[in-house]
């Protein structure tokens, strides 16, 4: 991590702005990995950054729900439609099981979880594992289908091997 001197002198002008004194400490807000894209925050103090190399995109925003929908908007957005395209539409279910381990599940639906598209993944919460499932297609449309006929299918899968009845 480096210190960006575009966001550390963004954080000054922000706490300035407040009315709120600049310390040493807060110098970390303004740490990204070294050859990141910072994401201006808008609304907030801490900046968001952009890493993107060849087939790598991860981007990372401050948790507080209006900062990370301010810099979507202004920084985030148009920095997707430069990498992927103009239109990439996202469609994510959430199916739920109860008193089910996390690896029945998954040896239930190993070959799902394998695929490319649509992704499929676990999480174990506390009542139980959850699958999703994550289409991405550049029409609304076939991107809504894909996770209707995915989640249709594990549904059907998990019915036939008894994972929950409904």
């Amino acid at each position: 991590m480096v210190l960006n001197e575009d966001a550390h002198k963004a954080i000054q002008e922000r706490y300035a702005s407040r009315g709120r004194q600049f310390t040493p400490s807060d110098d970390r807000q303004a740490l990204v990995p070294a050859g990141a894209r910072l994401l201006h925050n808008p609304v907030g103090i801490a900046p968001g950054f952009i890493i993107s190399e060849e087939s790598l995109f991860i981007a990372v925003l401050p948790g507080v729900p209006t900062e990370m929908k301010a810099m979507y908007r202004e920084g985030l957005k148009p920095a997707l439609e430069e990498r992927f395209g103009s239109r990439m539409f996202i469609t994510r279910h959430v199916l739920k099981t109860c008193g089910l381990s996390e690896t029945a599940v998954n040896l239930a639906i190993q070959d799902q979880l394998k695929q490319q598209e649509p992704m499929v993944g676990l999480t174990a919460t506390e009542s139980g594992v959850d699958i999703r499932i994550v289409a991405r297609s550049g029409t609304a449309a076939r991107s809504h289908a894909d996770a209707r006929c995915s989640r249709s299918s594990h549904t059907n899968e998990a019915r036939r091997r008894s994972l929950w009845r409904g």
